[in-house]
């Protein structure tokens, strides 16, 4: 039986990931059902869900779903703490709403995530602060 609920599961995200492009807000509504997701056994479902978080992530909640995925990276699994990492930091990089709160939560996921995340989001951090003064 949980096999058919994780086909079901796979199924329902990978459908979500083709209908997103075309419907954001339908997508948009089942955010919390794609959320639960990330607490399946099964690392294809995470990871299908976490690719669905991420696609759906704007500037309008990036701060929602940043805190969410948050809370996932401790007890997260080594393969999957590091896509988990690689996609905070992406999603930050690319609709943080300024510059402090970008800084704040790479320095979590640093400390959250330590050697998992990836050097290229170091050095980004580290010319986020060399080229902003109020920083």
């Amino acid at each position: 039986m949980i096999n058919k609920e994780n086909n079901i599961r796979f199924v329902a995200l990978k459908t979500l990931q083709q209908v997103v492009e075309l419907d954001y807000q339908a997508v948009q509504r089942h955010k919390q059902t794609i959320i639960d997701c990330l607490k399946d056994h099964d690392i294809v479902i995470k990871k299908k869900a976490l690719d669905l978080l991420y696609q759906i992530c704007t500037t309008a909640n990036v701060k929602s779903i940043v805190k969410e995925l948050m809370g996932f990276l401790p007890g997260a699994e080594k393969e999957f703490k590091e896509e988990l990492a690689q996609k905070i930091c992406r999603a930050v990089e690319k609709h943080a709403p300024n510059k402090k709160w970008q800084l704040d939560t790479v320095l979590k996921v640093l400390t959250l995530a330590g050697a998992d995340v990836q050097e290229n989001f170091v050095c980004s951090l580290i010319n986020l602060i060399a080229s902003t003064s109020e920083l």
